[in-house]
Formats: C-alpha cells, structure tokens, sequence
C-alpha cells in the first residue's frame, strides 16, 4: 500500500496545480472515494442489489469563489444515449460528500424519482461516472428539475469539474447470444445452434448453466452439447411453421432469455392448412355476435363497454391457472382475455391459450412471446398477436395454426385493433428498455410506425409513419377506430434529447381507415405537464363522436366533427396516477386511479360520485352498472349513483374484468381467470351428465338382462 500511496499523492498536488495554469477554462478536481479506487468496482452496498445509498465522495482543489457544487451519475454504458442515477445540486462548498447524504437539493434522475438510484446494469459490466461541478453561484432549482435543465443552468458558471469512474457487475449476472438466429429446415432433419455466453465478472465463468427450451412441438426434441450447441430435432410429423424457440439460461439463481427461429418446411401441411382456412373460416364469419369482447377494451374504440344482461347474482363457475406449477406473474393487470363465442383466448407472457367458456378446459395452447401482454384481438375466425419482437401473427382461432405472417421492427409494446376490413398494429416502438425492466409497468407505447393489414392475407393496406407529422415525432398510446377513421395521438418533440414534448406542435390526428390518408390534424389542444416525466395520453377512447383521452392528471374530452375540446377535469389530490384506467358508455366515464373510483357525466364532465377503492384493473360498464376491481374483491355497482350491488371476493388482487356472453371473467395477480355465472348453471351440467350416465347404465343392465 505504501509503494501506491505516493504516486497517488503526486497526482493529486498535480491537478491541484494545474488549475492556475489557464483561468480560461475551467480548472481540474479531483474526485475520489473510499468507497472504491478510480476505476474500479463500485461495491454492492451503494447499488441496487445492495442498501442502494449514494457512495461518499472525497472533492479536492475547490477553487475560490465557489458558490456550490453540483453532482451527476450517468450511467455511459446503457443502451439509450444516457441513463442518469443521480443529480444533486446547491450543495455548500465541501470536500466530503457524505454516504447516503441529505446534502443539497435532489434533482429528478431518468427513474423519474428525486432520489439516488444505484447502479443496475441488466448483464453485462456496466461503467458509472461521477461528475462534479464548482459553481461560481446557486441554480435555485426546483427537485423537479433534470440533468439536462441543470447542465442549462451551469452554462457560464463552472469554475472547476472533475470525475470519477467505477465499475459495477453482479457476479451472478452473464450475456446470452445464440448464433444462427434463424434455421431453416426440412421435416424430419435437425438443426444447429451455438449459445454463447459471457459472465459480467470473468472469475465467475466456471459457474455452470443450465438451459431450459420453450416453444417446441410436441414432435420436436432437443439436447446440449458440451460445448454449449443447441440440437433441435423435428420429426417428420413435425407442422411447417416458424417456432420461435425461447432459450432460457440460469446460473445461480439469475436467468438471461435469448430467441432464435426454427422454421420446419413442407407441402403437405400447408396444403391442409389452406384447405382448414377454406372450410372452417367461411362458416365462423357468420357467428360474430356483439356480445363478444373482441379486443383490447372489448372493441375498437376501447370503451370497456358491455350490452348485455348479467344476472343479479353470479358464483364462480370455474378457474383455470394460466402459469405453469411453480411458474408466476404471466398476467399483468392490463390483461384482459378475449372473449369470442364459446372460447376464451388468454395471451400472457409466454404462450396463447384457448379455453373453453363452458367449462374452463384449455382446448390448444400455443408458444408465444408476449413482452407486454394485451388482450389478443380476435375476428372472423383470426387471432392476430405479436408473437415475437418481429414477428405478427394471424392464427386460426379454431386451431391455434398459424395462417400467415409479417415481420416487423420493434413489436414490443404491441397495441393494435381490428375492426370489419383490417388489422390495424403500431411498430417500431421506443420503450423496449422500460419493458425489459419491468414487463407489467404501467404505460402506453411509443411507436413510429401504424401499419394496416388485410386481415385475410397480411398484406399491407397502408402504412403511416409519425415521421411524417415531424421529424421529431412519435406516435403514443392505442390508436382508436371509429366510424371509418383511426385516431392517433402524436408527440412532436423540442429536439433529439429531449424528454419533454411541444405543446404546440404535439396533438391529435384522424386518419381515413381504408386509405390512410389524413382527413383532419388538430395542434396545440392538450395541456401538457412538466412534471408527468414524459408520461402523456395514454389512450383514447371513442364514444359518440367524442374522444375522451387519460392522461396524467387528468381527462380530457374532444369532439371528433369540430375538433375542439368539450371539457376538461382536472384532478386536484395527491393520488397516485401511475396506475389508472378509463371507461365509457351509458353515458358516463368511469375512471379508476389506483386508489379512488370516479363517475364523470360524458357530456359534462361532471362528477356524479367518486368513492375511495384500491385496484389496478379497468373497469367494464354494462347498461346500469359498473364493475370495479380491487385488491381482492370485484365490486358491482350502480352506474348512477355509486352504490355497492354486489362483490365477489376472490382472495388475490384483480387486474382486469371481462364482461360477455352473460359471464363475468376476471384475471388475478396470481394468473388465475375466474369465471362467474348464474347460480345453478354448473350444478345444471352436472344433473344432465348424471342423467345421462345413469340413462346409460340402465341400458347397459337391460341389455345384459336380455343376454342372459
């Protein structure tokens, strides 16, 4: 220690020294920590896998006339241009930053929290500087206030900056990349895949993997190698088709998931699925009812809106769980099943289920990839669903068979809908890391491209790039359809960096939904907040000629003829808005936030009754009534008034209601779908399997009687 102690010693009177040299430019500090050496290993204890404090900081050189110090973490290694842990600034000159300090004012990071976040690199070793400014003056900024409002507000004030870099890996975490990333192959013949993998921290790579295949046929088999080759065999009663394989590696309790295409031709199987589509579609055309909840918000205006009758009591009739044993969270609370007929389809994170209305027995699953799992979109016989980061799917909804396919860029936040002549899906998206983070947070997509397809064939009808509106712009949240048009809203931001976006220059637009084309674009209508942290519109919903759009403190109502807002409520409480959701029909909007229930008159906006309840689901109104989630309890209530008609507990947190064909589905924290009904239904199946089974004995006895 004492032979590294006096070149240290020498470089720090050098800085110190070097200052004086040209008062031109800013001079030199020198950061350090005992915490960690200059470029070395941040410890556990100061990240996220640790206590998650800030590390002290030693500051030296300090020139005179510094007013305050200012401080900000980046992160230089992540996978967007900056990721900023830390913004600290006002600090009174000093040369000790304390661990876990209350020093200065805390600015807002990219977590959106005033607040130190540690740092929390997903795999690989990560880089984390420390910069440090002296100030010549105080910012007087608000803890609101960002990286980059604060780099505005030091222009001309820096007498001094310096850095220091570590380093940080969890032992435990390791990279994944498969190589081919797709194989094509005849039935019967195998296929090759090479895993590689790379431990953060090299010391660690004598850890062993294990790895674990989903998105096989049941024909299809596959071992190891020992030098980490994948083999995959098909049979030949293997179905032509893509199978995106999900590889799933783990080594000490830390998974990495990586995907790769294994696509089995053949003549055969084609012919039989064209020959499937020809006889089975035709005839499930003609059994569409209104009854069905077909979409994401049960249609394409996203109201949550319901017209049938449910009965005035309901019991659970049946639950199926949607997770494997031992598996959890393949549901988000955003999560609603589709309901078309006599078949529920569930699209969760790993796979697409079609289950029995009537019973609750699944009757085909198939293996996708869902990164946030929306309620799939089913019609005339098709489920479309983006089954990979590239690749939307049209599915027989009577068989699960793929009828064709499209690839697309960036299909991670996929909100698409469907109405009479296409299929309607956003691409290109922008918030693949939150996704990858956190699959169930809260929010609405950010996409460049809305692309409309034949919904028979794929093909492409038309497509619309945000692009076109501006530059700088992005399309945000589920475009609505309506009356023949496609509302989107757009964000058209101050430049390339920039978090926030133009209110002037960000707005609506109603495009033609057979060609198109724009038929009209509104600027400058919503009021947006500085304080959301990027968060806006999150989705529109149409009802009588009028958008009603959520945002984040607020909703706001539109008339699609004039293109001018109705009205505008404002909420003004301290609630929580990161979970909320909007309904609408009968007259009203119902929204929930997460910890209140409020009724809005939809021609007003007047409050006809709000009442204090936890949930995240969103609510599903019918003719008289609302249905609410919460914790653990689905309340029914009168769609006037407020008051509470009926609850049916569960035992486990609600996320979302389905409410069709006289049944009640809700969808649980603990991936569970429940199915209500009218009492008696279930023990009525039971008395005419009973009957008939003792019908059939009775022959049976008589027939033996005869015999003898």
């Amino acid at each position: 220690m004492k032979k590294r102690f006096l070149p240290v010693l020498v470089l720090l009177v050098a800085g110190c020294l070097q200052q004086g040299e040209d008062i031109t430019r800013p001079g030199k500090l020198v950061v350090s920590s005992p915490a960690f050496p200059p470029y070395g290993t941040i410890a556990t204890h100061y990240t996220c896998d640790g206590e998650d404090v800030n590390p002290p900081l030693m500051i030296e050189c300090i020139p005179e006339g510094t007013t305050s110090l200012a401080l900000i973490v980046e992160d230089k290694d992540a996978n967007i241009d900056s990721w900023v842990h830390w913004v600290l600034f006002d600090v009174s000159p000093t040369e000790i930053i304390e661990e876990n300090t209350s020093q200065g004012v805390v600015g807002t990071n990219s977590f959106g929290l005033q607040s130190y976040g540690g740092p929390c690199p997903l795999s690989r070793e990560h880089t984390f500087v420390f910069q440090v400014y002296a100030l010549d003056t105080f910012l007087n900024l608000s803890s609101d206030a960002t990286r980059e409002e604060i780099t505005r507000a030091m222009e001309g004030h820096i007498l001094a900056e310096g850095a220091l870099e570590g380093i940080y890996c969890n032992n435990s975490r390791f990279s994944m990349d498969v190589t081919p990333l797709k194989v094509r192959v005849k039935r019967g013949e195998s296929a090759k895949f090479q895993i590689h993998t790379t431990f953060c921290n090299p010391a660690f790579s004598h850890i062993p993997i294990s790895f674990l295949i989903r998105g096989l046929h049941s024909s299809m088999g596959w071992h190891m190698t020992p030098d980490n080759a994948l083999v995959v065999d098909s049979s030949p009663e293997t179905p032509p088709g893509i199978y995106w394989l999900k590889i799933i590696g783990d080594a000490q309790g830390c998974s990495i998931t990586s995907y790769t295409a294994f696509i089995v031709e053949g003549e055969t199987q084609d012919q039989k699925d064209a020959a499937l589509k020809e006889a089975v579609l035709p005839e499930l055309q003609d059994i569409v009812s209104d009854e069905n909840w077909t979409q994401f918000g049960g249609n394409a205006q996203h109201t949550s809106y319901s017209s049938v009758d449910i009965p005035a009591t309901l019991e659970i009739l049946w639950n199926y769980k949607v997770s494997p044993p031992g598996a959890h969270r393949h549901l988000c609370p955003q999560t609603a099943p589709a309901l078309v007929d006599d078949k529920v389809y569930i699209l969760d994170l790993y796979s697409l289920t079609c289950i029995s209305l009537e019973t609750g027995s699944p009757l085909y699953r198939v293996p996708e990839c869902s990164l946030y799992p929306y309620t799939p979109s089913v019609s005339d016989g098709r489920v479309f669903l983006s089954g990979t980061e590239e690749i939307f799917q049209c599915r027989n909804a009577y068989t699960g068979r793929v009828l064709w396919e499209r690839e697309f860029p960036g299909l991670y936040l996929e909100s698409r809908f469907v109405d009479d002549m296409c299929i309607y899906a956003t691409a290109d998206h922008l918030s693949v890391v939150f996704c990858m983070i956190d699959p169930c947070r809260p929010m609405g997509s950010v996409w460049t491209l809305l692309i409309a397809l034949n919904k028979e064939t794929g093909e492409e009808v038309w497509r619309y790039s945000a692009k076109d509106w501006s530059p700088l712009a992005e399309g945000l949240g589920i475009p609505t359809g309506a009356d023949g048009s496609v509302f989107i809203f757009v964000n058209d931001y101050y430049d390339e960096k920039s978090y926030y976006p133009d209110q002037k220059k960000s707005g609506i637009l109603c495009l033609d939904a057979y060609t198109g084309a724009v038929k009209w674009k509104c600027e400058n209508m919503i009021p947006i907040l500085f304080d959301a942290k990027g968060s806006y519109p999150f989705w529109m919903t149409y009802y009588e000629q009028r958008l009603y759009i959520d945002m984040e403190d607020r909703v706001l109502c539109v008339d699609t003829e004039t293109q001018e807002p109705v009205w505008d409520y404002v909420w003004n409480d301290d609630i929580n808005p990161v979970w909320r959701s909007i309904s609408v029909g009968s007259g009203v909007v119902v929204v929930h936030r997460r910890l209140q229930v409020e009724c809005l008159d939809a021609e007003t906006g007047e409050v006809l009754w709000a009442k204090p309840l936890k949930g995240k689901g969103i609510p599903v109104i019918t003719k008289s009534e609302v249905f609410v989630c919460g914790e653990g309890t689905l309340y029914r209530m009168d769609i006037r008034t407020g008051k509470i008609s009926g609850y049916y507990t569960v035992g486990e947190p609600i996320y979302s209601v389905v409410v069709a064909q006289n049944r009640v589905l809700v969808g649980t924290e603990k991936d569970r779908i429940y199915c209500l009904g009218e009492p008696g239904h279930s023990m009525t199946i039971l008395a005419v399997v009973l009957v008939l089974s003792v019908f059939i004995v009775v022959l049976v006895l008589i027939s033996r009687a005869e015999y003898c």
